[in-house]
């Protein structure tokens, strides 16, 4: 009896032995958390391994992110997948339709996102674009001929076209009272200049009648055939000479300054910024809403994972993950870490410790075993 009770005694040492030391092990993996002293001495064991190597545990942890789970490779794979790119493109779509049908003003919608926009400087910088846009194309225009830029788009048929306005403004000119008074007058004044001779000739004639069958005279003649002819070779005859001269010459007046205020004012209310920013978000956006959604979002998105993927080597090189990471594990709190790993593994640290226990055990057992078959 008392035999089993030494080996009994033993196995329970052995057990509570076995548990101690692992559970002591395993708490000694983080505690204590901080080097402990008696006097100047260090304590051995103190801190606990992990807080003790957290230093080379970061340089290991950077090195282990960087060369086998962050790699420039994984990365690739994962910009390049449709899946990923579909995911963004809808969500870019998504946000598209939500914006398009937004009813606040421009200028709204901008002060809610906290941008301010100085309409002052802004309508400046459209106006002056709008004239350097202007100057540019006279520049180019300028060693041109007229042919060479008009010739092209006025035919034969629009000289005809022309020559017809022109006919029937003169028509309308010569038909006019002005013009019959004016007519009477050169006749009167030519009757004058002749003197004595004249006036005795022209006593016999009624001015007033005179002048108005001469304008009778000349409508019949610009409305037959001759005299259209006489119109069109005229203005072909003009069209040709133009043609020949440069553009430079007739721009000129682009250069003028009251000429460029007016240009300036009218640029004003033609791109008026202001005008824009009254404008609702929906109606700005309304003409190019098919585009967006099934051009520009589509194509926006595979041209910026190319880029990416493009600037990968770059990014990570700027981003340095493996420094990242080693700063963050090391700065990280031990007692956090001790959390995070128990509340993963507390199931198998407790097995662990009840093996120590059965194992104490099992060598108190071999020991009581062993000390009674000895005596």
């Amino acid at each position: 009896m008392e035999t089993i009770i030494t080996i009994s005694f033993m196995v329970i040492i052995g057990a509570f032995i076995g548990g101690l030391t692992n559970s002591l092990a395993i708490k000694m993996l983080f505690r204590p958390y901080e080097p402990k002293f008696i006097g100047k001495f260090q304590i051995p064991f103190t801190p606990g391994l992990i807080p003790k190597r957290r230093d080379q545990l970061a340089q290991q942890m950077g090195k282990l992110v960087v060369q086998h789970l962050l790699t420039e490779e994984s990365i690739r794979k994962k910009l390049q997948d449709d899946e990923l790119k579909g995911i963004v493109k809808d969500k870019l779509i998504s946000e598209w339709s939500k914006l398009k049908e937004e009813h606040r003003s421009v200028d709204e919608w901008l002060s809610d996102l906290g941008i301010k926009i100085n309409k002052k400087d802004m309508q400046q910088f459209v106006t002056q674009k709008g004239l350097q846009q202007i100057d540019k194309v006279v520049v180019e225009w300028s060693t041109k001929t007229v042919d060479d830029s008009f010739g092209d788009f006025i035919s034969h048929e629009e000289v005809h076209q022309l020559t017809s306005f022109l006919q029937t403004k003169i028509l309308g000119i010569i038909s006019s009272e002005s013009t019959r008074f004016q007519l009477e007058k050169v006749v009167s004044n030519y009757v004058e200049s002749k003197g004595f001779l004249g006036n005795m000739l022209f006593s016999m004639v009624n001015r007033q009648e005179l002048s108005m069958k001469i304008q009778r005279l000349l409508i019949q003649y610009i409305q037959t055939e001759d005299g259209y002819q006489l119109l069109y070779k005229n203005v072909q005859k003009e069209w040709e000479q133009l043609k020949e001269q440069e553009l430079g010459t007739l721009l000129r007046f682009f250069y003028k300054e009251e000429v460029r205020t007016k240009m300036k004012a009218s640029l004003n209310q033609l791109l008026s910024v202001d005008k824009v920013l009254q404008l609702s978000v929906r109606t700005l956006l309304s003409p190019v809403n098919s585009n967006v959604t099934k051009e520009w979002i589509p194509l926006f998105t595979e041209k910026a994972f190319d880029m990416l993927v493009k600037q990968i080597p770059q990014i990570l090189k700027q981003l340095n993950i493996e420094k990242m990471v080693e700063a963050q594990v090391a700065t990280f709190p031990t007692k956090r870490m001790e959390e995070m790993v128990l509340s993963i593994s507390r199931k198998e640290f407790k097995w662990i410790t009840y093996l120590g226990a059965l194992l104490g055990g099992w060598i108190g057992l071999l020991q009581g075993l062993l000390l009674y078959f000895t005596n």
